[in-house]
């Protein structure tokens, strides 16, 4: 049987209970309601922790200290009331105490509320971590608009740690954000002033658009510049992003044309476009600099706008261009080594409309056209692309040249996606096997190659193997960055036990040339090589040109010899 408790003990356990209950509910209401700073300046707050206060007077100024561990966005949320105006600013504290003012924002507002109060937000920053300040204080632009009422402060912070956000302060080059190829990077425009700089290094050559997601709230400029040899910063693309399209995020994405760029080091410049001043939002945009690499010499090169600096093809090889722009110009050169057939096949997106050009240079450099066709189609494909071939050309040896443009009689119709330009030849090449005796500083060595018009092609092994020990020695390896057959210059060549073999049963072959991309010390290299047998075979003149040693040809005795302490001449 429960024994029963005294009544007068009874009394005093429920005034206990009541008082505890009591102190629970305090606690609570401490927790999950905003609570008063203490007097004073500087008054230590958390991130995204809402802090009460007043200002006493018009003189009044309040200052709350906040420490942010990591680089983030911080956006001030201030609840205020209607009948007064506050001005709140965000500083930034250096190592030796030094304040510097990132943002000054007024919060006043007309409209009318139930409750007395209004809520907005000031921009939104990215900063680094550290020590900062917010200061509150009266707004003295209209003077009647004073109250001492509380406001309600809220510092809202996102830590942003990794490489896939804007690091702020990055206004000019040299505090430009290093990004990753085709990943995105997370940034806003704090203000219509502000300008973002993000750096990339394309360590091959490759194509390289620029995807933009923004708010539609906003209009924005996004640059790309080159940087030469020399650190100067030339424009090759400027594009302006803006919709008057509806989307239920509020976000719309677009593309800039694709731009084929050589390797080294580019920058991405973001800024509010001030056309339309009313379009401007400090909302997050998301860039993207989608990058393809392109090392062989399938692909069109830039800058290849004139003749002298023409895109090297060869015969019967695709090559893949595009147009950047309207006003772009591709140039390619082909040279026959003899007499052949000529005729351009080109397949182009049906949505442009191009004009190809094929000009002869002749013995003293002038250039004349032989032959000019214009590609448009109203057809649809399953693919996006239509083929034609312009008329067949009986051409003599020399040099040609293709130009592609836009056609500017159809306005509407331009395309900045790839086309493909192919130079169909009858050309057939002969190979034929040699012994040749050669000398290299003076020592004898025999070579199995092939004579193909009238220059000499070695294997790209052996001759590493017979360069042992000289000052042009190299070695040879797999550059996996680059996917490529990688030379390394001044390295003592590791030998496999198949160089230097003699081959059996040699006999005369029509070959094709095909390109081969090289990386010599890192710098990527096209030449023209010839696949026989399992074997590549490259020309000497163009080996001794990377590797910079000169050689001398004796035509009567079939003799070459290879001299590694003089320079390399044509």
């Amino acid at each position: 049987m429960k024994r029963k408790l005294p009544r007068y003990y009874q009394k005093e356990r429920s005034a206990e209970m009541k008082r505890m209950w009591y102190a629970l509910i305090v606690l609570g209401a401490f927790f999950l309601v905003p609570h008063a700073a203490s007097a004073g300046t500087n008054t230590g707050i958390s991130p995204n922790v809402p802090v009460v206060d007043n200002l006493e007077s018009k003189s009044d100024a309040d200052s709350f200290k906040i420490t942010l561990p990591q680089p983030g966005s911080l956006q001030i949320k201030f609840d205020f009331p209607i009948a007064g105006g506050f001005e709140v600013e965000v500083q930034k504290s250096d190592a030796d105490g030094t304040l510097s003012t990132l943002q000054s924002v007024a919060f006043t507002t007309d409209k009318e509320t139930v409750t007395g109060s209004y809520t907005l937000w000031a921009n939104k920053l990215r900063v680094a971590a550290g020590d900062y300040l917010i200061k509150v204080n009266f707004y003295d632009r209209y003077p009647y608009k004073y109250s001492s009422e509380d406001y309600i402060l809220t510092a809202e912070y996102t830590a942003e740690p990794g490489n896939d956000y804007e690091k702020q302060p990055n206004g000019s080059t040299d505090l430009a954000t290093p990004i990753a190829l085709s990943s995105k990077v997370t940034g806003n425009l704090e203000s219509t002033l502000d300008v973002d700089y993000y750096k990339i290094a394309l360590l091959q050559p490759g194509s390289l658009q620029v995807e933009f997601n923004f708010p539609i709230a906003g209009s924005y400029e996004v640059e790309v510049f080159e940087q030469d040899a020399a650190g100067v910063l030339s424009s090759r693309q400027k594009v302006v992003f803006d919709t008057s399209e509806q989307s239920t995020t509020g976000l719309y994405t677009q593309w800039a044309s694709k731009l084929r760029l050589a390797a080294g080091d580019y920058y991405l410049k973001v800024n509010y476009y001030d056309r339309y001043p009313y379009k401007y939002s400090s909302r997050d945009y998301a860039l993207v600099a989608e990058y393809k690499p392109e090392p062989g010499s399938d692909y069109e090169k830039q800058p290849n706008g004139s003749i002298g600096n023409a895109t090297p093809i060869l015969w019967n090889a695709k090559v893949t261009g595009n147009l950047e722009s309207k006003s772009d110009l591709d140039y390619y050169k082909i040279s026959l080594p003899q007499s052949a057939n000529l005729q351009v096949q080109f397949e182009f997106p049906i949505a442009g409309s191009y004009e190809v050009e094929v000009l002869k240079s002749d013995s003293r450099g002038v250039v004349s056209s032989l032959e000019k066709f214009r590609y448009d189609t109203d057809k649809s494909t399953t693919t996006g692309l239509y083929k034609s071939l312009g008329n067949k050309l009986r051409a003599a040896a020399g040099d040609y040249y293709v130009k592609v443009n836009y056609y500017d009689r159809y306005p509407y119709k331009y395309s900045s996606l790839d086309y493909k330009l192919t130079v169909l030849s009858n050309i057939a090449i002969s190979a034929t096997p040699v012994r040749s005796s050669m000398t290299i500083d003076g020592k004898k060595v025999n070579f199995d190659g092939y004579e193909i018009l009238n220059n000499n092609y070695f294997k790209l092994r052996d001759l590493a193997f017979a360069l042992n020990g000289t000052d042009k020695q190299f070695e040879i390896t797999w550059d996996s960055r680059a996917q490529a057959i990688g030379l390394l210059s001044g390295e003592r060549y590791t030998a496999t036990g198949k160089e230097m073999l003699p081959e059996k049963n040699r006999k005369k072959v029509v070959v094709t040339p095909a390109a081969a991309t090289l990386t010599l010390d890192g710098r990527t290299i096209s030449i023209t090589a010839y696949t026989i047998g399992n074997n590549s075979y490259f020309k000497l003149r163009d080996i001794a040109k990377m590797m910079d040693f000169a050689i001398r040809r004796d035509s009567a005795a079939h003799a070459i010899s290879i001299v590694t302490n003089e320079r390399y001449e044509e």
